[in-house]
């Protein structure tokens, strides 16, 4: 078996793992963002840069549990969109799903 002799410029990576960093945590909080109120004419509204959220993430925003979401979700009355296996909801269609559903 080779081995091999890896150099590791240390204080050059130091930017980069600081950038990586700041992103993760940038992508957890914007998991804990509330629905944003519903964009007025053009403007888009995404909750934290995030243009579309995970079940568990819609599932907390809206209050309920991820098995009432998947039924929802199933049954075709919560607004989706699917990119191929993977189903994920817009903030602002859920915010728009929950006013109809004041009525």
């Amino acid at each position: 078996m080779a081995t091999v002799d890896l150099q590791l410029d240390l204080p050059a990576l130091e930017p980069l793992i600081g950038r990586v960093v700041e992103e993760t945590i940038n992508r957890l909080e914007a998991g804990h963002a509330k629905i944003p109120a519903q964009a007025s004419g053009s403007e888009t509204a995404v909750a934290g840069g995030v243009l579309l959220l995970r079940s568990q993430e819609a599932a907390k925003a809206l209050g309920i549990s991820e098995r009432k979401l998947w039924e929802l979700t199933r049954k075709g009355k919560l607004p989706h969109v699917r990119i191929g296996r993977a189903v994920r909801y817009d903030a602002r269609d859920l915010q728009a799903w929950v006013e109809t559903m004041k009525g």
